[in-house]
């Protein structure tokens, strides 16, 4: 079930005294977790329909490999981008 905050944004996770002492844990080991992270109920519209096609993001996707090595590049993830942002 969620759970409304006072901004309007929301989180999936209830407030347990059990969850509260796991992320007690978690930031003292430098951690958070993804539903700690208060997220809007309606998606932003300000964004434009776009199509990334599958051959040309694997392409992306062998580049990143081969121009960042590991030493380089801890992450070579690719990131989707609207176009009208």
């Amino acid at each position: 079930m969620a759970n409304i905050i006072q901004d309007g944004s929301y989180v999936l996770a209830a407030d347990t005294e059990e969850l509260k002492g796991f992320e007690q844990e978690l930031e003292s080991a430098h951690l958070v977790g993804e539903w700690q992270i208060p997220r809007r109920p309606q998606p932003d519209p300000g964004g434009v329909p776009y199509i990334w096609k599958w051959d040309f993001m694997v392409n992306m996707m062998r580049q990143a490999g081969e121009v960042l090595g590991l030493e380089e590049g801890g992450r070579r993830s690719l990131l989707f981008t609207n176009p009208q942002h």
